[in-house]
């Protein structure tokens, strides 16, 4: 399964978004370009600790939730986004919200790459850094696609 902290899949990542625009409109789902950039930064930031979150759900949903990080399956579509996860500044400049993007892969692809305590994921609840790596390729993926590319 592809890492965040892979330098390969970093770099394929960042190269999907320099193919988003502005004016993409969504395969499916109600953000528009800017929300989905800044909605993956704020989950990038929130895979770091920032803002530590509180599991939402019982312990039970989030051991079975956790399969979507584990499993080959696509995420699922058109679900609801937890709070701290939504976007955006609808005065923000596009390019501007981008390059904060690439600056946020790159600072939580280091964080990542290091061992360190589990963070908490609204769904998932405590994932190691290894998990939050994986959550993360499969999330931004999952979100580009959103938009074609």
């Amino acid at each position: 399964m592809p890492l965040l902290h892979q330098p390969e899949t970093l770099e394929h990542l960042l190269a999907r978004l320099e193919r988003l625009r502005e004016g993409d409109p969504p395969l499916w789902g109600r953000m528009n370009a800017l929300e989905m950039v800044d909605h993956l930064r704020r989950s990038l930031r929130i895979a770091q600790g920032n803002p530590p979150q509180r599991r939402q759900v019982s312990a039970l949903v989030s051991l079975l939730a956790r399969a979507v990080i584990y499993l080959p399956v696509p995420m699922p579509r058109n679900k609801e986004t937890a709070r701290d996860f939504r976007a955006a500044p609808k005065d923000a400049a596009f390019e501007q919200a981008k390059r904060a993007l690439r600056e946020e892969f790159r600072a939580c692809a280091a964080a990542l790459s290091r061992p360190g305590p589990a963070v908490i994921h609204p769904l998932f609840g405590a994932i190691s850094p290894g998990a939050w790596s994986r959550l993360a390729v499969k999330h931004t993926d999952h979100h580009l696609r959103q938009f074609g590319v």
